[in-house]
């Protein structure tokens, strides 16, 4: 996977040692993706990280796969993860999606609306997480490729959260 963080000067995703209380360490040592490696996330703040995939066949299940930690203010600031098919002119919410064939792992009760009506990852898990998310490719045309988002989006009010830390980021295609 090659992944692609946003150049904006306000995007606060970073790759490094996590140096936070709640987050740490690393699920695999040293380094980690995270929302600053060493600062809780601002206020009014959108940030985001992508990658493309290109699945060589367009039968089996496409499975991303990563282990996550969250420290949000619950309802109102978020993790979004959306996918596009048209090469980021549109994109989709992976949660509660007919594309998406599974999609499990995290704790369902830190999912939730946040406030700008985005379904996504909010609140506090300190526990690593091991998170799937699946899709049945045989939608696809067999030149598609999948571009996946991961967006911390967060409101007006400072709360002093860390935000969301992910490692061990994979992507498997079963074709059996």
């Amino acid at each position: 996977i090659c992944i692609t963080i946003d150049s904006d000067s306000t995007n606060i995703w970073q790759i490094g040692p996590p140096q936070k209380i709640i987050f740490d360490s690393a699920a695999t040592l040293p380094n980690a993706m995270l929302t600053d490696t060493v600062n809780n996330y601002p206020v009014n703040n959108i940030s985001s990280f992508q990658y493309v995939i290109v699945p060589w066949n367009n039968w089996g299940i496409l499975a991303i796969q990563w282990k996550q930690k969250l420290d949000m203010d619950y309802g109102f600031d978020g993790g979004v993860i959306e996918f596009s098919v048209d090469s980021g002119n549109t994109w989709q919410n992976a949660f509660n999606n007919p594309y998406v064939y599974n999609f499990y792992g995290y704790d369902t009760s830190n999912v939730d609306t946040i406030q700008n009506g985005s379904m996504a990852f909010t609140g506090t898990d300190s526990t690593w997480k091991d998170i799937w998310l699946c899709f049945d490719v045989s939608w696809l045309s067999f030149n598609d490729s999948l571009t996946f988002r991961y967006t911390l989006k967060s409101d007006s009010v400072n709360t002093n959260k860390e935000g969301w830390m992910i490692d061990n980021l994979l992507v498997h295609l079963t074709v059996i």
